[in-house]
């Protein structure tokens, strides 16, 4: 069984346990007999209201049903993103709690789980927020953490600053825990705190010297940067568009893209002019072109390459 009919058998599962539990039971009374009378001090149902039990379920299911649907490997990857996540964003705070509820039950790193956190942030419900605290202090997935902590950013909740702090003193980078200081670090901009945020990244948000490491260490603080255009880091993000992986290069590009800097065409060119350039690359890095120099006709590397010959010619004359 695929990786992908695994995640949506798990949502299912989930489906049908909560449609179960909601089946009230066959009464065994005989036909015709009259119900029992209430015994003195025995909870009585509720009646049914919007916020009964059964309303919730059916909140839950559909959502669930929705993200069975969207998490197929095919259809919520880490190439061309989640589109479920847009889905369960637009529904608005009524679904964060059955998003709540279905991190908890489900299990696993498959990575639609961790969009659930991402879609949290999105519906814009602050009562998630002590959900949310809650992953980012105690879950053992860093990309659960890393989710969390830019989904608080997301709530816009300013109360959560401090709690982003002390959570950060907690935190070791030897430990493995550099991308959640970064997200950390996203959310304390995004919440207002600026220089706290800037300093995190200053602290935890550095280029190795070596040719071999884990690039996707760094990914969170690549995107943070690009989310706030915070120039002041745009060499160490040159630096990566150069080195990194092909899957961080690409989140480097787009923050390139992002900055907007004139400074950083060099560098967009010269992954042009490589030799055997990643296609992911060399796709991104003329679409950032197009993005910062509003010539959307250019389609070709060669094309991009005789307009930067021509800009430096130009600039050259006195």
């Amino acid at each position: 069984m695929t990786t992908a009919r695994r995640a949506a058998r798990a949502v299912l599962v989930l489906v049908t346990l909560v449609a179960c539990k909601s089946t009230p039971a066959p009464s065994t009374a005989p036909a015709g007999a009259a119900p029992e009378p209430a015994q003195s001090g025995a909870a009585t149902p509720p009646a049914p209201t919007a916020h009964s039990e059964p309303a919730k379920d059916s909140e839950f299911e559909a959502v669930a049903a929705l993200v069975a649907a969207g998490s197929d490997r095919q259809k919520c990857n880490d190439l061309n993103g989640c589109a479920m996540v847009e889905d369960l964003a637009q529904r608005g705070p009524a679904v964060a709690s059955a998003l709540q509820r279905l991190y908890r039950e489900s299990k696993g790193d498959d990575y639609w789980r961790f969009r659930l956190l991402e879609a949290i942030g999105r519906s814009g419900d602050a009562s998630a927020l002590p959900f949310l605290l809650s992953v980012l202090g105690r879950d053992r997935m860093t990309p659960a953490r890393v989710e969390a902590a830019r989904a608080i950013g997301r709530l816009g909740q300013r109360s959560a600053v401090a709690r982003l702090l002390e959570t950060a003193k907690d935190l070791d980078p030897a430990k493995g825990h550099a991308p959640v200081l970064q997200a950390i670090a996203g959310a304390l901009v995004a919440l207002g705190d600026r220089d706290s945020g800037v300093a995190l990244l200053e602290q935890h948000f550095v280029v190795p010297d070596g040719p071999s490491y884990r690039w996707d260490l760094l990914r969170p603080g690549v995107e943070v940067i690009g989310e706030h255009r915070l120039e002041r880091f745009r060499s160490r993000i040159e630096e990566i568009a150069l080195r990194a992986d092909v899957y961080v290069r690409r989140e480097a590009i787009r923050t390139l893209a992002a900055l907007r800097s004139p400074a950083s065409f060099p560098v967009l060119i010269e992954l042009l002019e490589q030799i055997d350039p990643p296609p992911l690359a060399h796709k991104e890095a003329m679409a950032a072109l197009a993005a910062m120099t509003g010539h959307r006709h250019k389609s070709t590397a060669e094309h991009w390459i005789t307009w930067w010959r021509e800009e430096r010619s130009r600039s050259a004359k006195p």
